[in-house]
């Protein structure tokens, strides 16, 4: 399955949705096995079923890496399983330099296929410790044990675990077979999975994804229920914190990205809490979410960073962008689609201070890298020298959020745009499928809304998930479509308007937002009396989410010369793991005699600290609040830095 813009991807040798083939389904038959020491091998063939959608070539372009060594290659019968080595006809093959993060794989084909003709072709390989396939030695583990394996894809790293069409304009179902050591377990992005004689794990995967979304974990790992459709899965020592912090957690976020965006297509959502050494904050693949174990506070202060995950099951793993230079497709609706749920959570002042502190994140970037800088815009061009992964910013994020929140602007109000994500499907599904998501009440008011805006749905206007999902999209996709689901937007000629052009919106230097802050008045108070007039005793710290302490920490640099210890508030300081990791480290390199490696202390650039604004409530539009100030404050001389909350 190809992009539906059929998007040619420059990070891909295979000419991504323009390519000549189409990948229909991905087998992997895989052995693990460890090493006493360093990396181990993983060994094995991919078998991959294609289809020709244009005639005139004569061989195979797949991605491939230098870490990964090909035994061999075939051409298999129609049908055939191919597993056994030698089978099917032997097809030459060469591995050619494309990139800095990979190789091009040609296989020359004995005759050039017809347009609709299928060809199943099956690679030989093994592979060992590439960017995208790690291994960790006992230490490096919570158990200190036994080793551990993982596989990272996103952006373009699955290359070194298999090769194929590493791009996410090109989208497949598949399946695996995995045998490992006796005495670990394997787990993988999956919707079944089983486990078989041998040690051997049966996986597969009912929905096309794309390559960056197949994942791979083998360890001592076990699993505890925590829902009616999630378990949790982590070492052993791990796993009795891990089912009390989230049990009954997961299925409260995934109810309300149900009730706004639609059924929850991938069965199961499980999280796997991955060894300390995971350096992510966590990955969406789907069925399967990979976090770290600094989740894991012990109080559920962090827990709600799984909704960024959970929402990546419909923005990013059900419509999908086709290239890596349109990351913002999958981030900024992402990010959009978590505040949507904490709003529903935990109320809009949370929202809003969270969105705020991602705000300030961004300002931040900009003002170090520079406002012009072309990994700043939400569509970058993907060209020699550039890196899919370069892309991984705060500009994708937080940037796309506020530019889709700049479309919910245009849409009119926040029940008009959640109809554009979702509602509007809600026709097409039928009554009985929408009540039993939202409610009889909730389905009739969603149906009246829609008819007024489109007249009766005869045919049914479909929302932008149902749309596209399972599709790969471009940012021109998703725009013309949003107008189509709002034509009078289209007869006013909005785009044609000064400075609203798509070219500018996505090209430019400067955020779209509409968005204002002031209900995180009641949430920022506590952070804005503790980072302005300590010390402040009987403030509820103890109970804050993450935010508020990241507020009061940056607010408390950026605009008083405090002392260490003024900062040490009962209550306020993160257990060992948590989020608040590198504000805090900055709060002792500040207010140490030296800096980081010995440098020495110097003014912290503050996101928060910049046209006359001193404080978060002044930031939001709130009236400043009445206290005593520290002495010897002195807000333009000390700076702050604010921590994006863990999570991918």
């Amino acid at each position: 399955m190809a992009a539906a813009g059929a998007a040619r991807d420059a990070a891909t040798a295979t000419g991504g949705g323009a390519a000549p083939f189409t990948l229909r389904h991905l087998h992997l038959s895989l052995r693990v096995g460890f090493a006493a020491a360093g990396a181990g091998r993983l060994r094995g063939a991919a078998r991959l079923e294609l289809r020709c959608v244009r005639a005139g070539s004569r061989e195979v372009v797949l991605d491939a890496h230098p870490a990964l060594s090909v035994l061999g290659a075939w051409l298999l019968p129609p049908g055939g399983a191919g597993e056994g080595e030698g089978e099917g006809r032997e097809l030459r093959f060469e591995s050619r330099p494309f990139a800095s993060y990979g190789t091009a794989l040609h296989l020359a084909l004995p005759e050039e296929p017809r347009p609709g003709e299928l060809l199943v072709v099956r690679i030989d390989y093994e592979t060992g410790e590439g960017p995208g396939v790690c291994w960790l030695s006992p230490e490096q583990t919570a158990g200190k044990q036994k080793p551990y394996m993982y596989t990272q894809g996103q952006a373009v790293l699955n290359r070194s675990f298999f090769p194929g069409f590493d791009t996410p304009a090109v989208k497949c179902t598949y399946s695996a077979t995995v045998q490992v050591p006796e005495g670990f377990t394997a787990v993988m992005s999956a919707t079944t999975w089983e486990k078989q004689k041998d040690n051997t794990f049966v996986f597969k995967m009912e929905h096309p994804i794309p390559s960056y979304l197949i994942a791979l974990a083998v360890g001592d790992i076990v699993s505890a229920e925590v829902g009616p459709r999630s378990r949790v899965w982590a070492e052993p020592c791990l796993i009795e914190a891990a089912k009390k912090e989230y049990d009954g957690v997961i299925e409260e976020f995934l109810a309300v990205g149900e009730k706004l965006f639609g059924p929850y297509v991938w069965g199961r959502y499980d999280v796997l809490f991955m060894p300390p050494s995971f350096p992510f904050g966590g990955m969406e693949n789907p069925c399967i979410t990979f976090v770290t174990p600094c989740l894991l506070a012990g109080d559920r202060s962090l827990v709600d960073v799984i909704i960024h995950e959970i929402s990546h099951s419909w923005f990013g793993n059900l419509v999908t962008n086709a290239t890596w230079g349109e990351f913002w497709l999958n981030e900024g609706f992402t990010m959009y689609a978590q505040r949507r749920i904490s709003t529903e959570v935990y109320g809009s002042a949370y929202t809003c201070l969270e969105a705020a502190t991602g705000r300030a994140l961004l300002r931040q970037h900009m003002d170090t890298t520079g406002e012009e800088h072309p990994l700043n815009k939400l569509r970058v061009v993907i060209e020699p020298g550039v890196n899919p992964d370069d892309t991984y910013n705060e500009t994708p994020y937080e940037k796309g959020f506020c530019f889709v929140s700049y479309l919910a602007h245009l849409a009119g109000d926040q029940g008009k745009f959640d109809a554009f994500l979702q509602v509007g499907a809600a026709l097409c599904w039928g009554r009985g499928v929408q009540e039993a998501v939202c409610g009889s009440r909730q389905w009739g008011c969603a149906r009246e809304a829609v008819i007024t805006w489109h007249g009766p749905p005869c045919p049914s206007p479909q929302a932008y998930v149902e749309q596209f999902k399972f599709q790969s999209i471009t940012a021109d996709d998703a725009l013309n479509f949003f107008l189509e689901f709002f034509p009078d937007l289209k007869k006013q000629g909005v785009e044609s308007h000064p400075g609203q052009r798509r070219t500018q919106r996505l090209g430019g230097s400067q955020p779209s937002s509409i968005q204002t802050w002031r209900a995180a008045g009641p949430a920022s108070q506590h952070s804005e009396s503790l980072a302005l007039w300590l010390p402040a005793p009987g403030l509820p710290s103890q109970h804050w989410s993450y935010c508020r302490p990241i507020c009061a920490l940056d607010l408390g640099l950026s605009s008083a010369q405090c002392s260490q210890q003024e900062l040490l508030v009962p209550g306020c300081k993160p257990s060992p793991g948590q989020q608040l990791g590198l504000t805090w480290e900055e709060v002792w390199d500040a207010r140490s005699p030296t800096c980081g490696l010995g440098a020495p202390p110097a003014p912290l650039p503050t996101p928060l600290r910049r046209s006359g604004v001193r404080s978060l409530a002044q930031h939001a539009g709130l009236a400043a609040l009445p206290a005593r100030p520290v002495p010897g404050a002195a807000a333009d001389e000390a700076g702050g830095r604010t921590g994006r909350a863990v999570g991918s």
